[in-house]
């Protein structure tokens, strides 16, 4: 099968050891250093992108548009908590130029 891949993260590549057992960072990696391919528009504050497929604009939002939260390990002492920006001003622009 001959489809794109479209990379992405959620809710448990962020909010649990994985982020700092470089899975989810992995993904921002990626995202960052290869977009996919039509993939012009990269926020690298929020890792989040978009692309034009045909006549529809895709939009990769990753867990959601205003999500900061980049990892969180509770299995350290003290927890570490890790952040991002927010994807929102990213996206107003994104869509405002449809």
């Amino acid at each position: 099968m001959q489809l794109p891949l479209f990379p992405g993260y959620g809710n448990h590549d962020v909010q649990n050891d994985c982020i700092f057992g470089s899975c989810g960072y992995a993904v921002f990696e990626l995202c960052r250093r290869t977009p996919p391919p039509g993939a012009p528009n990269v926020d690298p504050l929020s890792h989040n992108y978009s692309w034009d497929w045909g006549k529809y604009h895709m939009v990769q939002l990753n867990v959601w548009a205003g999500d900061t939260q980049a990892g969180i390990n509770n299995s350290y002492s003290p927890a570490v908590h890790d952040t991002h920006a927010s994807g929102l001003p990213w996206l107003t622009l994104d869509l405002a130029s449809k």
